[in-house]
């Protein structure tokens, strides 16, 4: 019987990463409908942040709200349930919302197991500060407990503060609020959204021929209708590196590579593509700078780590198929 909740919860975890795109937000709590039940669901999530300026850059939409009623309670398949809830804005940072919005959860309160330990359920009448993100059918999701901020008494609290069983969430060092002002926490989110930012993975390891991608955010603040500019180069070490020739047998590009029109307040996203090739290619690290320029006003520079194994893609693949 064990073994077959095992599986269950798996097969559960995979379906719910396949309908949502979540991201890593450290160590969960076990909740349920009541917050005292220990029968939760742990999941793994495909993404991590670890400052305010990542999250607010990769959000499409920021907004502080109440959650004002239950929308609806679905039975996805077997072990899927879904809560949708009704959460009105008053303050939308980011994004262009209109009226009601609905936000999806994982879980029902007729089935504790199916909460996600971490996140739990929504209750009427809270508020919250989300970092969200949209559904093809309209609504909304998050990205798990690092973009979920509960408010009380126009203070503001990470979910660490608010899960009270074992093992407790942990925010990141930069995410980890225990009743900021909202005042002065909302003056952070503003200055975030008018500053130029840059958001992309900094490490990156490679089997030898193996090709990878990174998707990357450049989000250019208040600066508007100028073109934005990458530029990918080569250095010799971490720290203050001096440039060098590109790595033989390894290509890199990024795409698009420019942006003629940039509106202000808005994200340009871009594709790194890493190709490797297993004959030529040495093992080791590679370090990458990343720079972009807007319009010759503002410029900034992102340094990206490779690493390329020594293990051959085509070892590996004749392997796999043995």
């Amino acid at each position: 019987m064990k073994g077959k909740r095992t599986i269950l919860l798996i097969l559960f975890a995979l379906t719910l990463v396949s309908i949502f795109i979540t991201v890593s937000c450290r160590k969960a709590g076990a909740l349920t409908k009541d917050n005292t039940s220990t029968e939760s669901i742990h999941v793994s999530r495909a993404k991590g942040y670890t400052s305010l300026s990542d999250l607010v850059t990769d959000s499409p939409v920021i907004a502080i709200g109440k959650v004002t009623r239950i929308h609806s309670e679905v039975q996805e398949n077997k072990i899927l349930y879904i809560t949708s809830f009704i959460f009105q804005p008053e303050t939308v940072f980011k994004g262009d919302i209109k009226g009601e919005m609905i936000i999806r959860q994982s879980g029902t309160s007729d089935a504790p197991w199916a909460v996600v330990d971490d996140d739990p359920l929504f209750k009427t009448g809270e508020r919250y500060l989300l970092f969200l993100n949209a559904n093809p059918d309209g609504t909304y999701f998050y990205y798990g407990p690092c973009a979920r901020y509960k408010i009380q008494n126009d203070k503001v609290f990470s979910m660490n503060y608010i899960l009270t069983k074992d093992p407790v969430y942990k925010a990141p060092e930069q995410l980890n609020f225990n009743g900021v002002g909202l005042t002065g926490l909302s003056k952070m989110i503003t200055e975030t959204l008018n500053s130029v930012r840059f958001v992309s993975p900094s490490f990156i390891k490679l089997l030898s021929g193996e090709t990878g991608k990174i998707e990357t955010v450049l989000a250019n603040g208040k600066y508007g209708e100028d073109k934005a500019i990458y530029e990918i180069s080569r250095v010799d070490n971490m720290v203050n590196g001096k440039p060098m020739e590109m790595p033989k047998g390894m290509e890199i590009t990024i795409q698009p590579s420019e942006f003629n029109t940039t509106i202000p307040y808005s994200d340009f996203r871009s594709v790194i593509t890493i190709k490797t090739d297993e004959q030529i290619i040495l093992p080791g690290d590679y370090w990458i700078l990343v720079k972009y320029d807007i319009g010759g006003k503002v410029s900034g520079e992102h340094l990206l780590t490779i690493n390329i194994d020594a293990t051959k893609l085509s070892i590996t693949k004749s392997g796999r198929e043995k």
